[in-house]
């Protein structure tokens, strides 16, 4: 079984490269999920406020038995705490939460204030104040890493007027129907990587007849060659299931399966290139 690899920050720190996703996976379910995953190797599990499963997810971590310090926890601003306070008392809060002292990477997770038009001018003070309170707690300690989620260039070139310490990843929804090329050259131009969310555009995509025959073809399943495709396009991966199974056979397109060829990466990418679908929020017009 190969080592999942993984990938250094631009702040240094190193983390793996394909997480454990716990977006609508609640109560027991998320417990059990995680103390799944961390027991069948996965070290990074990727939480939000708004997720409503910190409690569960430091629960399972405090019960794995491995040590803390092995094991990257990352969880989200919510847009209605988008201010310097409101992310200030969200890191206490999930700290609280996830009976942790620090937590390894913060971010805000949309750049829009909740329950404002996209198009108002307050968003863009709502990020610089946010940034500005989760800036303070990584000086504090409490925050190793800080970075962004659903962020288009647009909002990124505005960091630079006012991040002190630099986003380390764009958390973004990427999969084949949803290749965001342009943003992806940017962040990797400006050394902050992207993090592919919804990898499976919520099953739809392992449903096509053409993706399903590739990965057979490869000796893998059709999440798997997905898998395959955002990792070894450098990206951060964190697909998500509350199957014991399921969880294990995502970590499997890493540790198990060979690597795509660089014509099979390619192929997937012009499988689905006639079409474009965004699952999750867009953030195109926040302004």
């Amino acid at each position: 079984m190969k080592q999942v690899q993984e990938v250094t920050l631009n702040n240094g720190m190193k983390i793996p490269q394909i997480g454990f996703g716990t977006w609508k996976i609640k109560g027991d379910d998320a417990y059990n999920s995680v103390k799944t995953a961390l027991k069948l190797g996965y070290r990074y599990i990727d939480s939000a406020i708004v997720y409503q499963n910190e409690e569960e997810v430091g629960k399972a971590i405090k019960d794995s038995g491995i040590d803390r310090k092995d094991i990257v926890i990352l969880t989200k601003v919510p847009p209605k705490f988008m201010s310097y306070e409101g992310a200030k008392q969200c890191v206490e809060d999930s700290l609280k939460k996830l009976q942790m002292d620090y937590i390894d990477v913060y971010l805000l997770h949309w750049p829009a204030k909740n329950a404002k038009p996209l198009e108002s001018e307050v968003h863009s003070e709502a990020r610089k104040e946010a940034w500005r309170g989760l800036e303070e707690k990584v000086k504090e300690g409490k925050l190793r890493s800080i970075g962004v989620s659903n962020y288009t260039i647009a909002h990124l070139e505005e960091m630079k007027d006012y991040a002190i310490i630099p986003p380390v990843t764009n958390q973004v929804e990427y999969h084949p129907w949803l290749v965001q090329q342009k943003l992806k050259d940017y962040c990797d131009d400006s050394n902050i990587i992207i993090t592919a969310y919804s990898p499976f555009a919520s099953g739809e995509i392992m449903k096509d007849e053409r993706i399903k025959d590739l990965a057979s073809k490869t000796n893998r399943t059709a999440g798997q060659a997905l898998i395959a495709w955002s990792y070894q396009q450098g990206m951060i991966v964190i697909p998500k299931s509350s199957n014991p199974g399921r969880i294990q056979e995502n970590l499997e397109a890493i540790s198990s399966c060979e690597p795509l060829t660089n014509e099979q990466v390619q192929e997937i990418t012009k499988m689905f290139s006639d079409k474009t679908k965004r699952i999750c929020w867009d953030p195109t017009n926040v302004k």
